[in-house]
């Protein structure tokens, strides 16, 4: 079974985002998460894992994200997919590209 994007449309947002202040790869942006915040930046798979919807950003990264990059994303896109009945689904059907990558 694949690996779902229960964070679908954070991931889309990050996606985006990485697009638009031109970072070549989740690494890249990573590299300045290290420079800027030192000790208090996330591991580089998290990072991967927010660009593949696997899950969210830690909340002092998405701070420091609107600080610096002035990033925006609601509260409702950071949610979880979920199914008809209302409940959150850990694996989906939804992927997003580069998904392969990914092993759990």
């Amino acid at each position: 079974m694949k690996v779902g994007a229960p964070h679908f449309q954070a991931a889309v947002h990050f996606r985006r985002f990485l697009d638009d202040k031109e970072f070549h790869s989740p690494s890249d942006f990573h590299r300045d998460l290290v420079v800027s915040m030192g000790k208090h930046a996330p591991s580089l798979s998290a990072v991967w894992m927010a660009f593949y919807g696997a899950r969210l950003l830690p909340l002092e990264t998405l701070l420091f994200m609107r600080e610096r990059y002035g990033f925006k994303m609601t509260w409702r896109d950071a949610l979880p997919t979920r199914n008809t009945e209302g409940v959150d689904l850990k694996r989906n059907q939804l992927s997003l590209p580069g998904m392969r990558e990914i092993k759990r």
